[in-house]
């Protein structure tokens, strides 16, 4: 009895999130899981699609599809990160040679460099945090609108493989079960390559902070060997569903960093 009671109080809070989980399915998730059936369902009438597999092929396009409905967000991104490149570079500018004396007179010295540079930033007034704000619009922002529209595509990508549906893809029997090698390290090279090319488009610092450059690296290859163990256990179908997302998100960066962001850099 005790314990029933002692359960309750914690029953009731979860209870209370019930309400938002299903507005939050209403919202994305049915409206995401139409858009699979239909998917499945048109591929399967044509005999070389339903060769294929229609299940993964859907998630290839329910993906895509996803990708274009957030293209204005991408966009929203790509302006952001041009606001704090140039912000970066006029900063750069300014106080390049002396941060570059500061730099020599303090060498094998960082602590003491450090302090001596946050003195020059004060003098000169530059915030220390100049550029955090566009930064922050240019990554995190973005994310988290996305995130809600990204979890129920996972859950219905989720719900469908275990729908009982012939899910064929290519060389995997079955996308409920794990594939264990091919798809994982696909998913996780693509999500490597993706890391590249995100940390390449990010704003210069004004300053060279090797202890920082060496977590940014060991992220880059941490992130992608952790997404292969995890996908080596999970349904072959969500390995799918993140090689085809980080493929499309590393097209999309390579055309940001090569078709915009350079050609910034090259106009001043």
């Amino acid at each position: 009895m005790a314990r029933r009671l002692a359960l309750a109080p914690a029953l009731s809070i979860f209870d209370a999130f019930l309400p938002v989980r299903a507005a939050w399915w209403a919202l994305f998730g049915l409206p995401l899981l139409a858009v699979l059936h239909w998917a499945v369902g048109f591929l399967a009438a044509f005999p070389v699609t339903l060769a294929i597999g229609p299940f993964g092929l859907g998630i290839i396009a329910t993906t895509l599809v996803v990708r274009l409905v957030l293209l204005p967000l991408t966009a929203y991104q790509v302006r952001a990160s041009l606001r704090a490149r140039r912000q970066a570079a006029a900063i750069q500018a300014r106080l390049g040679p002396a941060v570059a004396r500061l730099r020599r007179r303090y060498r094998g010295r960082p602590l003491e460099f450090q302090q001596a540079l946050l003195e020059l930033k004060r003098r000169e007034g530059v915030d220390p945090l100049a550029g955090a704000g566009d930064a922050l619009r240019a990554g995190l922002l973005p994310w988290l609108v996305q995130l809600p529209v990204l979890i129920a595509l996972y859950q219905v990508i989720l719900t469908f493989a275990h729908s009982g549906h012939d899910l064929h893809f290519l060389w995997v029997v079955n996308l409920a079960l794990p594939d264990p090698v091919l798809l994982p390290v696909l998913a996780g090279t693509a999500t490597f390559l993706l890391t590249r090319l995100t940390n390449a488009s990010r704003p210069p610092a004004l300053e060279k902070d090797e202890q920082a450059a060496a977590t940014s690296r060991t992220l880059a290859i941490v992130s992608p060997v952790s997404l292969v163990v995890f996908a080596h256990f999970a349904p072959a179908a969500l390995a799918l569903y993140w090689l085809t997302r980080s493929l499309v998100g590393a097209a999309q960066q390579w055309a940001v960093n090569r078709l915009v962001l350079s050609r910034a850099a090259a106009t001043g």
